[in-house]
């Protein structure tokens, strides 16, 4: 038996959301030796009648909105992957606009994701899955292979200019492979 406290998300959350079922984050985190660097966020939105926020890659009904790092502004939503996603302005439940939520708490678990992430500090990049609480972050896992393609259904990729720059740093790659060719901006 496991007997453990429920998880229970923010109070805005809840509002902006329409549901009590906890709608995570996924954090990818790369673990720069100066400091750890919050590259990207995923927020998974709980669709009606779900128990959980697996996305699916679209099969489950949830939305997926990009949170930008340093303000905790959300995008439009995606219900799926392309070419059959459809983007969202507002939530579909509640009625609530993406433009005009920031999620709350944002400075302070931006800054708990930053000190938990210099704990594992072999482990390079990391993708913390959250749920925010009216005391900040609850961790749920810390996954070293995250999904990515969750984290580039908004029309970006992986391999963007600050992970580039990591890659560069940290990356043992070779001369002249497809790598090093993408990561010095000369295609695959």
């Amino acid at each position: 038996f496991l007997f453990q406290k429920i998880v229970r998300q923010q109070q805005d959350i809840i509002d902006f959301s329409g549901t009590e079922v906890p709608c995570g984050f996924r954090i990818t985190v790369l673990n720069d030796v100066v400091e750890p660097i919050l590259h990207r966020v995923r927020w998974k939105l709980v669709a009606k009648g779900n128990t959980n926020d697996n996305f699916s890659n679209g099969k489950s009904g949830n939305i997926v909105v990009l949170v930008d790092v340093g303000t905790g502004k959300i995008s439009d939503g995606l219900n799926d992957n392309w070419p059959y996603a459809t983007y969202c302005q507002s939530h579909p439940e509640t009625g609530r606009s993406f433009a005009d939520f920031t999620i709350p708490l944002w400075d302070k678990v931006f800054k708990q994701v930053k000190e938990a992430s210099k704990a594992f500090s072999v482990m390079k990049i990391l993708h913390w899955d959250v749920v925010i609480s009216d005391e900040g972050a609850v961790f749920l896992e810390l996954n070293d292979l995250g999904g990515v393609d969750i984290l580039q259904i908004h029309g970006i990729g992986v391999v963007d200019d600050s992970m580039k720059k990591y890659m560069r740093r940290y990356g043992n790659i070779s001369s002249g492979s497809k790598l090093d060719r993408l990561v010095n901006g000369q295609g695959a």
